[in-house]
């Protein structure tokens, strides 16, 4: 070049691209090329995909159309403003603090910022800020700002976080023993129902191998077990083995087991176990309610892991964990053996039934209270099995002779509830009255080869109307009726009457 040559640039989208324009100032065509330059400049903050603007001593003087869609403004209400204005209160001392320091830094110097944004309509935007300022003639005093949305990824991160509490809380406090285990066998982790079933401390179970804490005669066994889950991906259901308690005493412990992957790589196994050793025969319902929640913590344990290694699939996988927690919700409130709700379940109804004729005084509710009768003598006669089956067919007929909105419980053992709403005491008789009936006519199977018995129950009704007290009263009537029918003679409804 002939004359005295000056160049200057421009940042663009952070440090990671400029615009670089050199000056011939003998010749007189600095002026030409920087306003070139800025032209240039426009056309990359319009076309660029993220929402960015200039600031001049505070104030909005270029934005593009992706900042205008993200705030809500035209570019006519934003050209001018302050860009506080767009920035919550409580983020903008930081935001001024750190324009202040841009002015006395280097060129090319950027900062980042977190902020909320104020958008239209009383919307409120989490983004990310970055600003920079602006180098060479022509460009004294201006910064650049470019602003990206990052709501979603708040979002998820704390759907993340909630998520991973939940698996922990659930980990932390399994009414079953639950172990972490590496493919060499090693025990990672360790729940505190562990300490509990074998006397040791967490220190002294941490990083050693489960068969330390195996009765020998049963190491091979265990080993070859375990072998063959991880070679062949199975799942380990209903296995058992003796394990040696700190203080010597062997215990007999029935455990599954399952491998965890990552990214189609087998990374540990999941072990969860009871002791059984004064339990042999624990409840039907225990077992398959245990099952579930165990199905559901592998695949929460190998979705944990996932979040941790791909936080690219966040969306994918919150949808799969969403699921998950439904299925936990329906686990937590639904009686595991007779597949009707629990009892916890009935008590939160029961009393939205009784807040609902408080608060509008609306139609009664009525309660039904089911007993099996001589349900001991049976189980004592014909076995526990032959009990449970007896148990779930019973549910079943509950379910299939009462409408959608009445709420069936297993209340305990033998006895079970139906809540009937918006139910005079005349109907819900009714309703006892052909349960009853139907339950005698059936032939109830007993075991696998097709034997059936005959069963009755005992029903006692109650109703409760706005005044008549609260729940504790409904379920008193409904149980008074209740022994009323067994001293009856049993197989027979009894309707709670207010005595003269």
């Amino acid at each position: 070049m002939g004359g005295i040559t000056k160049f200057y640039c421009v940042p663009v989208e952070g440090n990671n691209t400029r615009l670089v324009v050199l000056t011939d100032l003998k010749s007189g065509v600095g002026e030409d090329l920087r306003s070139s330059s800025r032209d240039t400049f426009r056309k990359i903050i319009d076309r660029s995909n993220i929402a960015s603007l200039v600031m001049q001593d505070g104030r909005i003087i270029y934005t593009n159309d992706r900042f205008q869609r993200l705030v809500g403004y035209s570019k006519e209400e934003i050209i001018g403003k302050p860009f506080l204005k767009f920035i919550s209160r409580e983020d903008r001392a930081p935001f001024v603090g750190a324009c202040a320091r841009l002015k006395h830094s280097n060129a090319g110097d950027v900062f980042s910022i977190n902020s909320v944004l104020r958008a239209y309509p009383a919307k409120r935007v989490n983004a990310m800020i970055t600003c920079g300022r602006l180098s060479g003639s022509g460009y004294a005093g201006l910064l650049w700002v470019q602003v990206e949305n990052i709501t979603e990824k708040k979002k998820l991160e704390q759907k993340v976080k909630e998520l991973e509490q939940k698996y922990t809380e659930i980990y932390s406090k399994s009414l079953a023993a639950m172990i972490y285990l590496s493919p060499r066998g090693d025990i990672r982790d360790c729940n505190e129902f562990v300490t509990k079933v074998t006397g040791y401390t967490r220190e002294e179970i941490i990083n050693n191998p489960f068969t330390k804490f195996v009765s020998p005669s049963e190491v091979d066994n265990l080993v070859e077990e375990f072998r063959a889950l991880y070679l062949e991906g199975r799942k380990l259901v209903g296995k058992e083995c003796e394990l040696v308690t700190k203080d010597g005493k062997e215990i007999i412990i029935e455990y599954n087991a399952q491998v965890v992957t990552r990214r189609r790589h087998k990374v540990g196994a999941l072990m969860m176990f009871t002791d059984i050793t004064e339990k042999k025969l624990l409840e039907q319902e225990l077992l398959s309610k245990n099952q579930e929640m165990e199905e559901t913590l592998w695949e929460m344990a190998e979705v944990k892991d996932a979040l941790e290694a791909r936080a690219g699939e966040l969306n994918r996988l919150t949808e799969r964990l969403t699921v998950l927690n439904e299925k936990l919700n329906l686990l937590s409130i639904t009686d595991g053996l007779t597949e009707v709700y629990n009892h916890r379940y009935f008590q939160e109804r029961l009393s939205e039934e009784i807040s609902r004729i408080y608060r509008h005084k609306e139609d009664p509710v009525s309660l039904l209270m089911l007993d099996i009768d001589d349900f001991k003598k049976f189980n004592d006669t014909y076995g526990h099995q032959c009990g449970d089956m007896v148990l779930k067919q019973l549910a079943r007929i509950l379910q299939d002779n009462v409408r959608k909105i009445d709420i069936v419980s297993r209340y305990g053992g033998e006895e079970f509830t139906v809540i009937l709403p918006k139910t005079e005491s005349r109907k819900a008789s009714l309703v006892a009255k052909r349960i009853c009936k139907k339950v005698a006519e059936t032939p109830f199977v007993l075991d696998d080869a097709g034997n059936t018995g005959c069963v009755t129950v005992s029903i006692g009704v109650g109703t409760f109307r706005f005044g008549d007290g609260d729940k504790a009263d409904l379920i008193k009537r409904a149980d008074d009726a209740l022994y009323k029918a067994k001293a009856m003679g049993k197989n027979r409804v009894e309707v709670w009457k207010k005595e003269a």
